[in-house]
């Protein structure tokens, strides 16, 4: 199932996010290396889901996991504070498309799993 309106994120959400997580892999400590790494590869899939204009479930269970891994991955200092405030910014952005679509209870409930291929 595609989406029935498109969902469109500004280029430059995506590449301050990606700057930001570039400049905190730089100074961060040994021990975060992986965690900045891990947001790297999972921004490069939410472009690529955004690209090939995926599901809009395959989207929110990306989205959401995104967040999980934010809430549970503390990147450290002023420069993971920076990565970590773009990516929230990213992610509501997405999020409020999806709560025009969709709405909130659907987003928030576990519906959407029901129809993930």
């Amino acid at each position: 199932m595609l989406f029935s309106k498109t969902i469109k994120l500004p280029a430059k959400l995506i590449e301050q996010y990606r700057r930001d997580l570039v400049i905190g892999s730089a100074v961060a400590a040994k021990s975060e290396q992986s965690l900045y790494q891990l947001h790297l590869e999972s921004l490069a899939q939410l472009e690529k889901l955004l690209d090939e204009e995926a599901s809009i479930e395959e989207l929110v269970s990306h989205v959401r996991s995104e967040r999980h891994t934010h809430g549970w991955s503390f990147l450290s200092g002023n420069e993971g504070e920076k990565a970590t405030t773009s990516a929230h910014i990213l992610l509501t952005y997405l999020e409020n498309q999806i709560f025009k679509i969709k709405g909130k209870d659907w987003y928030y409930s576990d519906d959407y799993r029901q129809h993930s291929p």
